[in-house]
C-alpha cells in the first residue's frame, strides 16, 4: 500500500506475522478466549447455528490435538503485521537502573489518526470479505489496554550530521563523548536498531542487518583487522559463568555511656553499600540512592550500623529538630579499615528540610575510625514528606529508611568531587531497620539519672516521646493540620532577589496599562553559553528574548527569588536581554480602561502582547524576537498570531510551556468541567467577580453588613473594587473544605494559598519540586483570577481549540493556522501536569506536522517542530521547580540557540549573495 498516497509518510505495509513455533502454545489459549469468537457484523448478520458449532468444533479439536490440527482454530487464524510511520514521540530514561519507554499516545483508547483508521478500514474489509472477523490485539486487556510494537527503534540514534548535536552515534555506529562534537569512545559501537533514526515503514530486519555487517566491516578497517569467513563451529550456550564471591555479613556494636539527665535509646540498622566509583558520581536523591543500594546487594556489600543516642534536654529543639549526640560502630567489610567507631556524632530529629516543601529530616552526622586507623565522615538521613500523608506504611518507611554517604576528606555531609575543600565520596547505600530493630529500640529508650534527678529525667523522656509522636502525626494526617497562612519574609528566604533593569508601562490599543520589565545581559558570566559550547550556531551578539507568564502569576515565576538559578538568571547570565510582559490578566492590576477588568480574558490579552512586541521592535530592534510564552499566556499568544493581531514574521521561533492553541484539560478539571454543577457561576454568586489565591487568616471585608456600611465611604475606588460584589462566602469557610481535596500520593500540604490555586487552576506543581521557600510563599507570586476568564475557559469547545470572547468562535481553523507556516515551535509538557493535560501539545504538534510537516513549511527544511515531556514535572515548577535550571532550562535553550544560530547562518548567506 506504499503507493496508494502521494505522501511515503502515509504509507504502510501489511505483512503476514508468522507465529514462531516456541510461540504456539501460547498463541492457542489466546485464539481460544475470544470473548465473542463468532460475532455479528453488518455484512455478514447474525451468526446462525451451523457457524457457531464449526467454530466451537474447531476451538475443541484444537485444545485436543494441539495447535498443529488441520482444520483446528489456531490453523484457521491469520496474524497481520503493520510497519508504517509514527510521529517519533517515544521516550526511554533510566528508573532505578531499569530502563523504561513512553509512547505519549500508545494507549488503546486514545484517538486514532487517519492513517490508523485507513489501516483499520482495509484489514476489516479484506478479513470480512473471507468470511473472517479482525480481532485488534487480543491482549489488549492483558496489557493495560497498550498498543504493541513488536520492533522499538532508537533509543540511541545516528546522528543526522555526524555531530553530538543531533544523536549519540555517528554512521559508523560508533558512541560520541559529548566532550567535543565529534569525538567517540573507543570500542564502544551500537550494532543494532538502537542507531536506526526514525521509522522505516518496513521490517527493520534488513536495514539493522545491513547497518550490523557495515558497522563491524568499517570497524575491522579502522583498527586493521581481518574477518575471518570459516565456521564458527558448535557454540556451547550452557557454558558457566563465574560466580559472584559473596561477603560475609560483618557484625558489630558498641554502646555509649549516657551522663546523667539526658534521654537515651540503641539504634541498629542494616542493609547495602556499593563502594564503586559510580558511586560517587551518583546524584544525592533517593533513586540515586536506591541504584547504589541494588548495586551494593548484587555485590553482597553488607553494612550494619549501631549506636546510642543521647537526646539531651539542656538542648532542647534547635533549628525546628531536637538535637542529640551519638556514638558508636559501623561495620562494612568492603570499606578498607572495618570496622569502624563513631565518634564526634549529632543527631536531630525532625529537622525542617528546605530543598522540599512540608518535608522533616532525622540527621545523623558523625566522624569514625578504622582499625587501623583511617578517618572517614558518615552523613545519613532519614527524610519524611508528603509522602506519608495518610499512609502509615510509607510513614513506616520513612522513619526506617536511612540514606547513607560515607565520604573522605573535610567533613561536609555528602558532597563529593575532586577539588579543594570538597569530600570523596567512598561509599553510598541504604540502611534500614525491621520491626524487631524497633522494638529493641523502643525496649532500650530510657531516662539516665539517679536520686533527685530520676523524675527530671522521666519527664524529659515523655516530652521527648510527645515530640516525636507530634510531629509524625503531623505528617500523617496533613488535612487535619493547622493550615499555613501568609506571613512576611524572612531573612535568608528570598536568596537571590532578581530586580528588573527598568520596568515600562505599555498602553494597548483599547487603552489598558500594562507592564513590560526588562534584564539586561550579564555577559560576564555564561553557564548557558558552556553548557551549548558544542553548537557552532550559538550567537555571538545580544539577542532579545520575550517570556509571557500565564494566568493570576507575576513575573516572579521567570524571576523566582527563592531558588539559586531562576530563568531570568539562566539567560542573561548567558548573554541574553530578557523582557517578561506581565499583561492584563496575569496581576489584573488597576487601570483606567473602558472594559471592566471582570470581563478580560486570554482574547483580550493579545493586545497587551502585540503593544509590548510593538515597543521592543521600536525602541530595542526590529529584528524578530524569541518568544517563550506559559499556559494562559501562551493561549492569549496563540489567539493574537491565529486571528491575525500579531504578524508571525514578528518571531524568530516560540517555545510553548503546556499548551498552545489546543487547550486540552487534565481529568480533575474535566471532572470540574462535566459536573452538574456551574461551578463558575455558583462561585461568582457567592464570592465576586474574583478568586484570589492568597489565602488569609482573618475575614475582613467579607461581611456584607460591613460592606454596605462602607460602599459610600471611597468614592474614589479604582475599577477592581467597583465592579467586585460583597463575598457571601467566607475565606476562611473555603479555605476548611478545601483540607479536603482530594490530591494523588505525596501531594498534600498544609499551604491554604496552595490549596486555592489547586482549586482554581489544579495541582500547579510536583511538591517534591519545590522548596519550602517557594512553597511557603506561594501568595508572593500568585493573584487573583476574573471568573470570566474562568468562564471563558471551562466552555472552550471540547476539542481543545482556543477560542474568542465573548463569541467563543473557535480560533484553530485551517486558514488562521496557515498563519503560522514558517514558525519554528517547541512544545513541552510536564508529563504529572494536573492542569492541562499532555495531550495538550501533543494535539497542536499533530496539527502543525499535518499541516506543514516538520520543517513549518521552511525552503531550508530541517525540524522545525518538536515536542518535550517533562518526566517527573507538573506545570509551574517547570520554571518554579528548583531543578529547573537543570532539567528544563538547558532544553529550552538549545532550542532557542538553534533557530537564533539558523537565523544567522541565513543572514550571512544573504550577505554573501550581495
Amino acid at each position: 500500500m506504499r503507493g496508494a498516497t502521494d505522501d511515503p509518510l502515509h504509507g504502510f505495509v501489511i505483512q503476514d506475522g508468522a507465529v514462531p513455533e516456541a510461540l504456539a502454545r501460547l498463541v492457542q489459549p489466546i485464539a481460544h478466549l475470544q470473548t465473542d469468537p463468532c460475532p455479528s457484523g453488518p455484512d455478514t448478520g447474525p451468526p446462525g447455528l451451523g457457524r457457531r458449532l464449526g467454530k466451537l468444533g474447531r476451538v475443541w479439536k484444537s485444545r485436543l490435538l494441539g495447535p498443529y490440527a488441520r482444520s483446528g482454530a489456531v490453523q484457521k487464524t491469520q496474524v497481520f503485521l503493520v510497519m508504517s510511520h509514527d510521529t517519533a514521540q517515544g521516550t526511554m530514561r533510566l528508573e532505578h537502573d531499569l530502563p523504561i519507554l513512553h509512547f505519549p499516545t500508545a494507549t488503546a483508547t486514545a484517538d486514532e489518526s487517519p492513517r490508523e483508521q485507513a489501516v483499520h478500514d482495509l484489514l476489516s474489509a479484506a478479513v470480512t470479505s473471507v468470511g473472517g472477523t479482525l480481532i485488534r490485539n487480543p491482549c489488549s486487556k492483558l496489557w493495560g489496554s497498550h498498543r504493541v510494537t513488536v520492533h522499538p527503534l532508537g533509543g540511541a540514534r545516528m546522528s543526522r550530521d555526524n555531530t553530538a548535536r543531533n544523536g549519540v552515534t555517528d554512521h559508523r555506529g560508533r558512541v560520541f563523548t559529548g566532550r567535543t562534537a565529534s569525538e567517540t569512545h573507543a570500542g564502544l559501537v551500537v550494532v543494532d536498531g538502537a542507531v536506526v533514526p526514525g521509522s522505516l515503514g518496513v521490517n527493520p530486519l534488513a536495514t539493522i542487518a545491513a547497518l550490523a555487517e557495515r558497522t563491524v566491516a568499517e570497524f575491522a578497517r579502522a583498527e586493521g583487522l581481518a574477518i575471518r569467513e570459516d565456521s564458527n563451529g558448535e557454540v556451547d550456550v550452557y557454558s558457566e559463568r563465574p560466580a559472584w564471591q559473596g561477603e560475609k555479613r560483618g557484625r558489630g556494636g558498641a554502646g555509649g555511656d549516657a551522663d546523667p539527665a539526658h534521654v537515651s535509646f540503641s539504634e541498629c540498622m542494616a542493609g547495602f553499600v556499593d563502594t564503586a566509583a559510580a558511586a560517587a558520581a551518583a546524584g544525592d536523591s533517593a533513586a540515586c540512592f536506591e541504584a547504589c543500594y541494588g548495586a551494593g546487594r548484587a555485590k553482597a556489600q553488607a553494612a550494619q550500623l549501631l549506636l546510642r543516642a543521647t537526646i539531651s534536654e539542656d538542648g532542647g529543639p534547635v533549628r525546628g529538630g531536637y538535637v542529640g549526640t551519638v556514638t558508636g560502630s559501623v561495620v562494612c567489610p568492603t570499606i578498607r579499615g572495618s570496622p569502624f567507631v563513631a565518634h564526634n556524632g549529632r543527631l536531630v530529629v525532625f529537622q525542617p528540610d528546605r530543598s522540599v516543601a512540608g518535608a522533616s529530616r532525622l540527621v545523623y552526622d558523625f566522624d569514625m575510625m578504622g582499625v587501623d586507623g583511617r578517618r572517614l565522615h558518615f552523613h545519613g538521613y532519614k527524610i519524611v514528606d508528603a509522602s506519608a500523608s495518610c499512609r502509615p506504611r510509607q510513614l513506616w518507611r520513612a522513619l526506617t529508611t536511612l540514606y547513607v554517604t560515607v565520604t573522605r576528606g573535610p567533613a561536609s555531609g555528602p558532597s563529593s568531587g575532586p577539588g579543594p575543600g570538597k569530600a570523596v565520596v567512598v561509599a553510598r547505600g541504604i540502611l534500614r531497620m525491621t520491626c524487631r530493630d524497633l522494638s529493641r529500640q523502643l525496649r532500650s529508650l530510657m531516662a539516665t539519672g539517679d536520686g533527685p534527678n530520676r523524675r527530671a529525667s522521666h519527664a524529659a523522656v515523655r516530652r521527648f516521646v510527645v515530640y516525636f509522636l507530634r510531629h509524625s502525626a503531623s505528617h500523617l494526617l496533613v488535612p487535619l493540620a493547622p493550615l499555613q497562612y501568609p506571613r512576611p519574609v524572612r531573612p535568608g528566604e528570598f536568596i537571590n532577589p532578581t530586580r528588573p533593569s527598568g520596568s515600562i508601562v505599555i498602553t494597548a490599543s483599547d487603552g489598558v496599562q500594562t507592564v513590560l520589565h526588562v534584564w539586561e545581559p550579564q555577559p560576564q558570566s555564561s553557564p548557558a553559553r558552556h553548557h551549548h559550547a558544542t553548537s557552532a550556531a550559538a550567537p555571538t551578539r545580544t539577542e532579545n528574548l520575550l517570556m509571557i507568564p500565564g494566568a493570576a502569576v507575576t513575573h516572579h515565576i521567570f524571576a523566582l527569588p527563592t531558588v539559586p538559578v531562576n530563568a531570568v538568571n539562566f539567560f542573561t547570565r548567558a548573554g541574553v536581554r530578557v523582557f517578561v510582559a506581565v499583561h492584563r490578566i496575569a496581576t489584573m492590576a488597576d487601570t483606567a480602561a473602558a472594559q471592566p477588568p471582570g470581563t478580560w480574558t486570554t482574547y483580550d490579552a493579545r493586545l497587551d502582547i502585540k503593544a509590548c512586541f510593538e515597543h521592543i521592535r521600536a525602541v530595542w530592534s526590529d529584528r524578530k524576537l524569541y518568544t517563550i510564552a506559559h499556559c494562559m499566556g501562551s493561549v492569549a499568544l496563540a489567539s493574537g498570531l491565529l486571528d491575525g493581531t500579531i504578524p508571525s514574521d514578528w518571531l524568530l521561533g516560540l517555545t510553548c510551556s503546556q499548551v498552545f492553541m489546543n487547550p486540552v484539560w487534565s481529568a480533575s478539571n474535566v471532572c470540574k468541567r462535566t459536573t452538574p454543577l456551574a461551578l463558575d457561576k455558583l462561585f461568582k454568586h457567592l464570592s465576586g467577580e474574583w478568586f484570589d489565591c492568597t489565602a488569609s487568616d482573618s475575614d475582613r471585608n467579607t461581611n456584607i453588613n460591613s460592606h454596605r456600611n462602607n460602599k459610600n465611604k471611597n468614592k474614589n475606588k479604582n475599577i477592581i473594587d467597583a465592579a467586585t460584589p460583597p463575598r457571601l462566602l467566607p475565606r476562611n469557610l473555603l479555605d476548611s473544605l478545601l483540607r479536603i481535596y482530594p490530591n494523588p500520593p505525596g501531594e498534600s500540604c498544609r499551604s491554604a494559598s496552595c490549596h486555592r490555586t489547586t482549586f482554581l487552576f489544579g495541582r500547579c506543581w510536583s511538591h517534591a519540586n519545590l522548596n519550602e521557600s517557594t512553597h511557603r510563599h506561594i501568595d508572593k507570586f500568585f493573584g487573583r483570577a476574573s471568573m470570566t476568564l474562568m468562564s471563558l475557559l471551562m466552555h472552550m469547545p471540547p476539542a481543545g481549540i482556543t477560542a474568542n470572547y465573548p463569541g467563543r468562535t473557535p480560533l484553530a481553523t485551517p486558514h488562521n493556522i496557515r498563519r503560522l507556516r514558517g514558525l519554528p515551535i517547541f512544545l513541552f509538557s510536564g508529563a504529572d501536569n494536573d492542569v492541562l493535560s499532555p495531550a495538550a501539545t501533543d494535539k497542536t504538534y499533530e496539527v502543525l506536522t499535518r499541516t506543514f510537516g516538520l520543517s513549518a513549511g521552511m525552503p531550508r527544511g530541517g525540524v522545525q517542530y518538536r515536542r518535550e515531556v517533562f518526566a517527573g514535572y507538573g506545570h509551574l515548577d517547570c520554571w518554579m521547580g528548583q531543578r529547573a535550571y537543570r532539567d528544563v532550562f538547558p532544553v529550552v535553550a538549545e532550542e532557542m540557540w538553534r533557530v537564533m544560530g539558523e537565523q544567522e547562518h541565513d543572514l550571512a548567506q544573504l550577505e554573501r549573495n550581495k
